[in-house]
C-alpha cells in the first residue's frame, strides 16, 4: 500500500530489544575491563588515609574505596550502553537520543573522556615528561574529578530532557541499563567530591 503524498510519515518510537548471548559477553567484556585497574587503585588509597586524615572512619574508609573502585566499571558499563545501542533492532536514533538513559552515557562518555584528559594534562605538561608516572594524589585526584564531572553533565542533560518536555520514557532494557548507570554517576560523583574535600581540609 502506497503512501499519500501528503501523508506524514511516523518515526517507530521504540523497537523491542531481547536480552541475547551477545549482550551477556558484551557486559562481561565491560566488567572485566572496569575491573582490571582495581588493583591499582586500591595500592593508590593505602598510603593516603594517613596523609590527608589519620583519623579517618572505617566506614568513611569503605565508602570511598567501593567508590573509587567502581569508577571504571561505571565508565566501561557506560561505553557498554553505546555499543549495545548499536545494535539493531534498535529505535531511530533521534528517537533514541530523546531517552535518557542513552543520550545520558552519551554525553557521559564525552564528558568522562575531556575531563580526564583535562585532569591529567596538566600534570604531565609541568613535568616536562609526559613518560613519567603520574604520582597517586594526582591519579586519586582524577577519580574524584572526573565522575564530578560526568555527574553534573548527566544531570543537566536530563534536566534540558524534563524541561524541554523531551523526556521520553525507557523503552527497553538498554535504556534502563543506561537509567541505571546515569543514577551511579549522579550519586557517586557529589559523594565522592565532598567526602574528599571534608577528608583534604577537615
Amino acid at each position: 500500500m502506497k503512501l499519500q503524498e501528503n501523508e506524514p510519515v511516523l518515526v517507530k518510537s521504540h523497537t523491542s530489544r531481547r536480552f541475547t548471548l551477545a549482550d551477556a559477553m558484551i557486559l562481561i567484556a565491560a566488567t572485566a575491563l572496569g575491573l582490571t585497574p582495581t588493583r591499582t587503585i586500591l595500592n593508590i588509597w593505602e598510603p593516603l588515609p594517613q596523609v590527608f586524615s589519620p583519623g579517618l572512619s572505617s566506614a568513611v574508609e569503605r565508602i570511598l574505596i567501593a567508590r573509587h573502585v567502581s569508577v571504571p566499571c561505571a565508565a566501561a558499563w557506560m561505553l557498554a550502553v553505546l555499543i549495545l545501542r548499536a545494535i539493531r533492532p534498535r529505535p531511530a536514533w533521534q528517537v533514541a537520543l530523546r531517552k535518557p538513559g542513552f543520550l545520558g552515557c552519551v554525553i557521559g562518555s564525552i564528558i568522562a573522556l575531556a575531563s580526564a584528559v583535562l585532569s591529567i594534562f596538566p600534570w604531565l605538561v609541568l613535568r616536562g615528561n609526559s613518560a613519567e608516572k603520574l604520582s597517586a594524589e594526582e591519579l586519586l585526584l582524577t577519580l574524584v574529578f572526573v565522575p564530578a564531572m560526568v555527574a553534573a553533565s548527566v544531570g543537566a542533560v536530563w534536566l534540558c530532557l524534563l524541561f524541554t518536555k523531551q523526556w521520553e520514557r525507557s523503552a527497553d532494557w538498554v535504556d534502563r541499563l543506561g537509567m541505571i548507570v546515569g543514577w551511579y554517576w549522579i550519586i557517586a560523583g557529589p559523594i565522592g567530591f565532598l567526602l574528599f574535600i571534608c577528608l583534604w581540609f577537615i
